[in-house]
């Protein structure tokens, strides 16, 4: 009989290449203690980079300066994946996505966008600090702040600092960089490609069912609608200040996540410590979590990260409480239970 770390391996190689549904069905039978081989506590703090919600084995992989940890059960456990030494605790990244066997991060300190599997890290696009379309090897971003799927290769980058939204694209063996809409210039101003105008925007979710992306457009307090050919409308904001409501009187104070589920939006409304519920076709805003006590209420200190995907019953979010992390399970905007509070 192999070790515990030779399951483990043949786990996660499982879970790379066969189809969600098998992966599952081995995993319920007889592999679900090679997933937790050699669990260990580790203390989630002000070093947790980011987060994912992987469907397909149940929990959450988390971005710690040593690698990628999977949480579930209340248990962690280390995919062998290591940063290189210079990385470690001098970048961030609000999420990551899985891609060919591996997960591409938006680092924001350094303003690339990197593809990490369990034995390598390497930068697919930007370098330096600026603004520039082309190739990975020539592109620039500053300040890259979220990334999601909106194709099979096709990627969208919040580019915070250029208030921009970039597209990132794989073809042939080459990545590409372009820009979706926006231009460096901060405003808040619907339009088509660069005739529109962001300032900061910050977190991204795609709704497949509409094919369009919403935007935490962090400094004009607003939630912002993208298509996939760069027409931008404001579905709700632009007003600072946390009154819920319909479009004209709703207000938000720095929103930097967006979580789609179902028909609603949940955003995380930084500068409040509050969690709001947007409907995605009526603009409606109400506040869900953060000013209330009582059963399926939380209160905040410093919101950081949300992530989940349509299709999922529920979110994940991140506050920051001190030199902790605490990491709540929500339901419909809800607060489910605490997933873990200092160490898995």
């Amino acid at each position: 009989m192999g070790t515990q770390d030779e399951h483990l391996q043949k786990c996660l190689a499982l879970y790379k290449l066969v189809p969600m549904e098998m992966v599952r069905y081995i995993l319920e039978l007889n592999m679900r203690a090679c997933y937790t081989a050699r669990p260990q506590p580790i203390q989630l703090n002000k070093h947790v980079l980011g987060a994912l919600v992987v469907e397909r084995l149940g929990g959450l992989l988390v971005s710690m300066p040593d690698g990628l940890y999977a949480l579930k059960g209340g248990e962690a456990t280390r995919i062998n994946t290591m940063w290189p030494e210079k990385m470690k605790g001098e970048f961030t990244s609000l999420n990551f996505i899985e891609f060919r066997g591996g997960f591409l991060l938006v680092d924001e300190v350094n303003n690339v966008v990197r593809f990490v599997s369990e034995d390598t890290c390497t930068v697919v696009a930007g370098g330096g600090k600026g603004f520039r379309d082309g190739d990975g090897g020539v592109a620039m971003f500053q300040m890259p702040n979220s990334i999601v799927r909106v194709g099979v290769d096709r990627f969208v980058v919040s580019d915070k600092k250029n208030n921009a939204l970039r597209t990132l694209e794989y073809k042939a063996g080459v990545w590409d960089v372009g820009t979706l809409a926006g231009d460096s210039n901060p405003l808040l101003k619907d339009g088509q490609g660069d005739d529109a105008r962001f300032w900061r925007p910050a977190g991204l979710c795609y709704d497949e069912t509409q094919e369009c992306l919403y935007v935490a457009d962090s400094m004009n307090s607003a939630v912002r609608k993208v298509d996939l050919v760069g027409n931008v409308t404001t579905l709700v904001g632009g007003i600072t200040d946390s009154i819920d409501g319909p479009p004209g009187v709703a207000a938000f104070c720095n929103p930097s996540g967006v979580c789609l589920e179902g028909e609603n939006l949940l955003v995380l409304d930084v500068n409040t410590s509050r969690v709001r519920c947007v409907n995605k076709y009526s603009g409606n805003v109400e506040t869900v979590n953060g000013n209330s006590q009582g059963r399926g209420h939380a209160k905040f200190e410093r919101l950081s990260v949300i992530v989940g995907r349509e299709g999922f019953a529920c979110s994940y979010i991140f506050d920051r409480r001190g030199s902790e992390v605490e990491l709540f399970k929500m339901q419909r905007g809800m607060r489910e239970k605490d997933w873990t509070s200092g160490n898995v």
